[in-house]
């Protein structure tokens, strides 16, 4: 008996250490969803929720509701339910709200057609969110069914996840077109570059031979070590040429006695 009592304290024990240590990557307030019902807000979890293991980006209250104003636009049952909730700053939900946020505006400045099916993607994401919620109700509340049945909802469900689908298909043969197009200005570059290479070396190579060269005639005085000139046995003419001794006038000697 005090051994089963035991077991059951050791358990206990190791039950209550283990739930700091599960909520350490969460917010440390728990959020005010009162009001909200629990399978939407799981829903919405489900939905945004980011990496926990992510670095926290920081965001100011007007990017926020900027970001909050295109939800009203083209997701605006989750931005309906994200309105009534007072989520921290660190909360995975607006953490990774945040991220698609940001990444969507960087697709839609550098890539229109982009940004267009992914403002598609936010609304069908949000049909099926809504249609989550009609199914969700069917099964934990039978008396106050919907009005469409459970073959409708699923139906309707199949179409939006075709749509959601072929719209990934679509995104990824944007990104083809787009990747071919920037090979194919590689490859005319690459042949403009083969084209012109003989005449890219021989204009180098007059460029390098012109910082090269030397003066043909040394100071006026210099020895040709570089000392002043004494007019003695190591003194040597203006006139000659440094570079090479040869080609002085055919009439004076090569050497000075």
């Amino acid at each position: 008996m005090n051994a089963m009592k035991l077991t059951m304290f050791s358990i206990l024990g190791l039950g209550v250490a283990f739930v700091p240590m599960a909520r350490a990557d969460g917010p440390s307030t728990r959020p005010d969803v009162s009001g909200i019902n629990r399978q939407a807000w799981r829903a919405l979890r489900g939905t945004f929720r980011a990496d926990a293991y992510a670095n926290l980006i920081y965001f100011s209250q007007d990017e926020w509701n900027d970001m909050m104003g295109f939800m009203q636009t083209v997701s605006p049952a989750r931005a309906n339910v994200l309105a009534r909730t007072n989520l921290p700053v660190e909360s995975p939900i607006r953490q990774g709200l945040i991220r698609r946020w940001r990444a969507y505006k960087f697709v839609r400045d550098h890539f229109l057609e982009m940004a267009q099916l992914q403002e598609r993607r936010f609304t069908l994401e949000d049909d099926l969110f809504v249609l989550g919620m009609k199914e969700k109700d069917r099964e934990t509340n039978p008396s106050s069914r919907t009005s469409d049945s459970a073959d409708d909802l699923r139906e309707k469900i199949h179409a939006k996840v075709t749509e959601l689908l072929d719209l990934g298909i679509q995104e990824d043969r944007l990104r083809i077109e787009k990747l071919n197009r920037m090979l194919a200005n590689a490859n005319n570059t690459l042949a403009q570059d083969q084209a012109r290479e003989p005449q890219a070396v021989e204009l180098r190579t007059e460029n390098l031979m012109g910082r090269f060269s030397h003066p043909t005639t040394r100071p006026s005085g210099a020895s040709p070590h570089g000392d002043a000139g004494d007019g003695g046995s190591n003194a040597v003419s203006d006139q000659t040429d440094m570079s090479n001794p040869a080609s002085g006038d055919a009439d004076t000697p090569a050497t000075v006695n």
